[in-house]
């Protein structure tokens, strides 16, 4: 082993010239990150990889999305699918970057790392590290549509709208309600105070009858009081014929009788005797018939 670095030892080599004016000292082209070079005598070759992993990113995102914005178009659908007074207003789609604009921001060549020993000064100075590259990547938010928020201001003044005129009708339901009580409340003393209009009207009626009667019964009483008195005449007999033991009679109303001992004669009573010489008959009365 000791053999093997003194032997190194001894071996030594140029810097290479920093000067591009300098003989032999030309800067050797850049590689370019997207040739896909090979390394350069440094060790220090292209450090990017090829275009594959740019476009994979670019197509990760764009499908990522693309998902975030039927997920976005599912949930509005959802959520306004059972209101019937909003009009069904079409989604604008979730702006998408394309592959192309992604491409051409991620594409920028990086930073060239400096070759080994080329930032090293002709006098020895040693020279910096290199500079990790780091790629950043764009992630594009969805962001609300306009048409989405004016979706929602519109919902949102139609359900204020709604309230107030919800609210407005149960106040006037409220005022009707209680207009419909007072006139119920009206309606039963009404109907209440007609019943005992009834009943005094039935009372008064059957006052009313009585009084007829009574003034009946007193106007006939009265009548009966002024009506002359119509004296009857009292009735007589005289005497026709008369034999022993019977006579024949006429009454002061042309009527012919014929009478005996023992008969009675109203107004006289019986008769008790019949007197054929004197032509005289005697009643129980005490009254006496003669001739005429």
């Amino acid at each position: 082993m000791s053999d093997y670095f003194s032997d190194k030892d001894d071996q030594s080599f140029d810097m290479p010239n920093d000067d591009p004016s300098a003989p032999g000292g030309s800067t050797p082209p850049p590689v370019s990150p997207a040739s896909g070079g090979a390394p350069d005598e440094s060790g220090f070759g292209s450090t990017t990889p090829g275009n594959n992993a740019p476009q994979q990113d670019i197509v990760y995102f764009g499908i990522l999305a693309v998902i975030i914005g039927v997920m976005v178009y599912t949930l509005y659908a959802m959520f306004f699918a059972g209101s019937p007074s909003v009009p069904a207003e079409q989604i604008q789609p979730v702006p998408v970057e394309t592959p192309a604009k992604q491409a051409a921001t991620q594409s920028q060549p990086p930073a060239e790392m400096p070759r080994f020993g080329q930032n090293q000064q002709s006098s020895g100075q040693p020279s910096a590290s290199p500079t990790p590259v780091t790629e950043t990547s764009v992630t594009t938010v969805p962001q609300p549509t306009p048409t989405s928020e004016k979706t929602s201001a519109a919902d949102t003044q139609k359900t204020a709208v709604s309230n107030s005129k919800l609210n407005a009708v149960v106040e006037e339901n409220s005022v009707l309600s209680a207009a419909v009580r007072r006139l119920t409340d009206s309606k039963e003393k009404a109907d209440q105070r007609m019943t005992d209009l009834e009943s005094e009207v039935d009372e008064l009626v059957a006052t009313i009858d009585e009084t007829k009667a009574q003034l009946a019964a007193l106007k006939k009483q009265i009548a009966e009081q002024n009506a002359p008195k119509v004296t009857k005449k009292e009735m007589t007999y005289h005497i026709q014929a008369v034999v022993e033991g019977r006579a024949w009679l006429q009454s002061s109303a042309g009527a012919n009788i014929t009478v005996k001992v023992g008969d009675e004669l109203k107004g006289y009573g019986v008769v008790t005797k019949i007197d054929a010489v004197n032509s005289v008959i005697l009643t129980s009365s005490g009254k006496r018939i003669r001739v005429n």
